[in-house]
């Protein structure tokens, strides 16, 4: 490597809570984003925590992961799992996150990265605030510039619900802000929420990149959707996770159920099923399996164990229609990240969520298919039920154009990272 090489070759340092073999829907942006600059020639290393024993392993994605990329896992010591007795932890115990015992060997951790591969930038990942404050430490501590990527929005009207840690929050939220050169928010809706609360930050910092999808996750899937010429039942999957109070199946059940209230062969469509897969805490499910118990529709809502990522994508490309809960209005300024894969696979999609919502909104501008109101399950029966007969009597449904498609693969939407990347070394 000749010197001007040396001099021209950008080095950064990643900061993320997770990191392959180790999976989720986060590990997909995070993964997308070290493969992206390491193909534009920006060196790359990525400080992460090590796999807990309840950690979900995919062995299969650490290949993702290109060779010359140093990968630092350092131990994290969690507050929930590893402090509490009997299940129960003191609260301050986890201020800011569970993930608070982090931040010291982290940056002991980090400190040594960046002097052993100059890093020139470091690119920090909420959804913890300790991930972030790591970040900050490292960038005032070498005075290189800090990216923060804000996959989610921090605070919000009363979220955290714990009022201590919210204004916590709010202090680390305004110093994350402050200290980051350039942010990267997932939505438009909370970019805008982001520069309405804080007068002082420059739109031209701020940036709009969304999860999208990898277009090599479908071209090594084999698409079964051949194997509907039998199946009598139309089949929604809805795939991912639910949560108790933010994305509550609970209106979706209750719609279900005034749906099915007479016979569904006298209503004009086909039976039907819905899938749910990998729908996260254990107790939860059972909580949903119950009230699904309670309204006589154990044949019609299904709950499926986690199963890996290419299966997952198989089941969808076989399925009739992909369901998602994309929330209360609270979440109007997010957009589940399974969303864009839903988008990729040309199913028509069915959104329980805000009419308010980006989700929303998207759907509609696209034609990729309808929403119901998350809130009222005489609506939900509403959708569900015009829904039903188009399929039953073979109607024209509602999909995205291919032209509109490329424009969510990650590869497209990280064009702007290398851009924000190089314009953050030159201020």
């Amino acid at each position: 490597m000749n010197k001007n090489t040396v001099q021209n070759q950008i080095n950064g340092l990643l900061i993320f809570h997770i990191f392959p073999p180790v999976f989720n829907v986060a590990t997909l942006r995070f993964i997308s984003i070290a493969k992206f600059l390491h193909l534009n020639k920006i060196r790359i290393n990525v400080l992460t925590t090590k796999p807990r024993k309840n950690d979900y392993v995919d062995l299969s994605r650490r290949n993702e992961i290109p060779k010359d990329v140093f990968v630092c896992r350092v131990f994290a010591l969690d507050s929930k799992r590893d402090l509490s007795v009997r299940g129960k932890h003191f609260a301050f115990m986890a201020y800011p996150d569970h993930l608070v015992a982090w931040i010291i060997p982290a940056v002991i951790a980090g400190c040594k990265m960046i002097k052993n591969h100059q890093a020139q930038f470091v690119l920090c990942s909420y959804p913890f605030p300790s991930t972030c404050i790591t970040g900050v430490i490292l960038s005032a501590i070498f005075k290189i510039p800090l990216i923060t990527d804000f996959r989610d929005p921090m605070v919000q009207i009363g979220y955290p619900s714990d009022r201590i840690k919210r204004k916590l929050w709010k202090i680390l939220e305004k110093l994350i802000i402050k200290k980051s050169y350039q942010i990267i928010f997932n939505t438009s809706k909370m970019k805008d929420y982001y520069l309405e609360r804080y007068e002082f930050l420059d739109a031209s910092d701020c940036h709009v990149i969304r999860n999208g999808f990898f277009e090599e996750d479908f071209s090594m899937v084999k698409n079964r959707s051949d194997t509907k010429t039998e199946q009598k039942k139309t089949i929604y999957i809805h795939a991912g996770t639910i949560y108790d109070g933010e994305r509550d199946p609970r209106t979706l059940i209750k719609g279900i159920a005034l749906l099915c209230d007479g016979k569904i062969s006298a209503q004009g469509f086909r039976e039907f099923q819905i899938h749910f897969y990998g729908s996260g805490n254990d107790e939860l499910v059972n909580e949903y399996k119950e009230l699904v118990n309670d309204y006589g529709l154990s044949d019609i809502i299904l709950f499926f164990p986690r199963v890996s990522h290419k299966k997952m994508i198989e089941i969808m490309l076989a399925s009739d229609v992909l369901l998602l809960i994309g929330g209360a209005k609270n979440w109007d300024m997010q957009i589940p990240a399974k969303f864009y894969e839903y988008l990729r696979i040309r199913k028509p999609i069915l959104s329980i969520s805000s009419e308010t919502s980006e989700l929303t909104e998207l759907i509609k501008t696209l034609n990729a298919g309808y929403v119901a109101p998350y809130e009222s399950p005489e609506l939900i029966k509403n959708v569900f039920s015009e829904l039903n007969f188009k399929i039953s009597n073979n109607h024209v449904l509602n999909i995205i154009s291919e032209n509109n498609i490329k424009s969510f693969s990650r590869d497209v939407q990280l064009k702007k990272l290398d851009k924000i990347i190089r314009n953050c070394l030159r201020q």
